[in-house]
C-alpha cells in the first residue's frame, strides 16, 4: 500500500450526488405542486445551491441558512410561497433516501478497506449523509465519518483536517490521501494541509483553477494504480 490512511469525499466520489439531486428536487417540485418545466426547475436550484455550498466552504452562510434560503430564493424566482423550512426539511428526506453507488466503488473499497485505514469526510449534511452511508452499506467499511456540521469546521480548512487527524491520532502525513471530486474543498484543502490528492472528476469537468491535485482520475477503477 502506498498510503495507510485514505479520506474518501463522499457525494460524487462515492456516490452518485448527481443522480440523487435530479431525483430528489423533482420529488420536491412534485410535492410543492409546481408547473415548471422539471429541467429547468433542477437547473434553477442547482445554480442557487451551488452558489450557497460555495459561500458555505467560503464562511459567507452557516448551515442553517443553507438549508432553507435555497428555497426561498428558489419560491422567489418561481413566485410561489412556501415555508422556507419545512421545505429545507423535505427535500433532505428525499435526498437522505438517493444512495447511487459510483460505479466501481465497493470493488475498490473491497481491496483496500482491511490495508488502511479508510474514513469518510463530508462536508454534507449529517441527517443526509448518515442515512446515505447506511443506504449503500458504506458503513462496512468506514468505521470513521467526519461531517462538517458535526465537528464544527469545514473542508477546505485547516482546522477542519486538524480535527480529522487529532481524532484518528494520526502523524503521518506523508502516508495519507484524500479522494474526492471538488477541486477546492478535497484539493486544496488537502494539499494546503500537506498530504497528498486525488481529484475524481467523474463528469469530465475542465480544471479552470490554479489548483495542481497529485491524482487524476476518471474512474474509480483507475484508483487501484495509484493506491495499490
Amino acid at each position: 500500500m502506498k498510503y495507510d490512511l485514505i479520506l474518501f469525499d463522499l457525494d460524487n466520489t462515492l456516490l452518485n450526488y448527481k443522480q440523487a439531486e435530479i431525483e430528489a428536487i423533482e420529488e420536491m417540485r412534485q410535492w410543492l405542486n409546481i408547473d415548471v418545466n422539471p429541467a429547468l426547475y433542477h437547473e434553477t436550484y442547482k445554480r442557487i445551491n451551488n452558489q450557497l455550498w460555495t459561500d458555505f466552504e467560503n464562511g459567507l452562510v452557516d448551515l442553517k441558512t443553507l438549508k432553507s434560503k435555497r428555497f426561498r430564493d428558489m419560491a422567489k424566482h418561481f413566485v410561489y410561497k412556501c415555508d422556507a423550512e419545512e421545505c429545507g426539511n423535505k427535500y433532505q428526506e428525499f435526498l437522505s433516501k438517493k444512495a447511487f453507488p459510483v460505479d466501481g466503488m465497493y470493488e475498490i473499497l473491497d481491496k483496500l478497506h482491511d490495508k488502511a485505514t479508510l474514513a469518510i469526510v463530508s462536508n454534507g449534511l449529517a441527517k443526509v449523509q448518515y442515512n446515505r452511508i447506511n443506504l449503500a452499506k458504506l458503513d462496512k467499511y468506514f468505521p470513521h465519518v467526519f461531517l462538517s456540521e458535526e465537528i464544527d469546521a469545514m473542508k477546505p480548512e485547516r482546522t477542519y483536517f486538524e480535527k480529522v487527524f487529532d481524532a484518528l491520532d494520526w502523524k503521518e502525513h506523508h502516508k495519507a490521501i484524500i479522494i474526492g471530486d471538488n477541486l477546492n474543498s478535497d484539493i486544496k484543502g488537502g494539499k494546503n494541509f500537506g498530504i497528498k490528492t486525488c481529484w475524481v472528476n467523474l463528469f469530465d469537468k475542465e480544471n479552470k483553477s490554479d489548483i495542481v491535485p497529485d491524482y487524476v482520475v476518471n474512474s474509480l477503477y483507475e484508483l487501484d494504480d495509484i493506491l495499490l
